[in-house]
């Protein structure tokens, strides 16, 4: 399996670009394996990283969707993590944000086979239309993806049990859900451990 324990421990960050695919400093690495961090803005997408990576990695911005560049990190020498822009609550005048979705929308449909998805989910106030959206194209994409549910520590047993019946009716496997929280050590191993499985899948299926 994958080891990501030890390449999280060798993160760097690489740059922040608008165009993931014809920034020439990512030239090299575009054929590394990759984890793509997908989910709406103010999900938890900078708690959720600093704690794989187990340092203070990245800050959380105080508004919401005002970054709408592509973080992009090596683990080691050999996989690249992208955060990709939180989507919703984007202040920018319109032909910014028409720029904007046309590098998120070129990069999402690229033919990439070393990639995977980890999509994150707000435990407390559930998948909404954005979200299901994102898990509708990765589906029908047949793109390999985890399904990361952020702020479980604010959050119920109750409330994220009621998300259950989605999850069933679109048939992703149990496996493939990871709750997460800040006060569980234990939920940030499973979840690099899935990470690690899927994308060993991933590469294996490639070879």
């Amino acid at each position: 399996m994958y080891n990501l324990s030890s390449l999280f421990g060798e993160i760097r960050k690489v740059c922040d670009t608008l165009s993931p695919l014809e920034d020439e400093r990512l030239t090299r690495h575009l054929k590394k394996p990759k984890i793509v961090l997908l989910g709406r803005s103010n999900v938890g997408k900078s708690t959720l990283l600093n704690r794989l990576c187990g340092q203070q990695l990245v800050r959380s911005s105080k508004t919401p969707g005002s970054s709408q560049a592509f973080s992009v990190f090596t683990l080691g020498h050999s996989t690249l993590l992208i955060d990709t822009p939180g989507y919703g609550f984007t202040k920018a005048p319109l032909k910014q944000k028409e720029k904007w979705t046309r590098a998120w929308n070129r990069y999402l449909d690229t033919d990439d086979p070393t990639r995977i998805f980890l999509l994150l989910i707000d435990s407390k106030v559930g998948p909404k239309e954005q979200d299901l959206a994102s898990l509708h194209w990765l589906q029908a994409k047949q793109i390999p993806f985890l399904l990361a549910l952020t702020k479980c520590d604010r959050s119920t047993q109750r409330e994220r049990k009621q998300w259950d019946t989605i999850w069933l009716s679109l048939d992703i496997p149990k496996a493939s859900i990871l709750p997460c929280s800040i006060k569980d050590a234990s939920s940030w191993k499973r979840l690099r451990q899935a990470i690690g499985q899927t994308l060993s899948e991933v590469l294996h299926a490639t070879h």
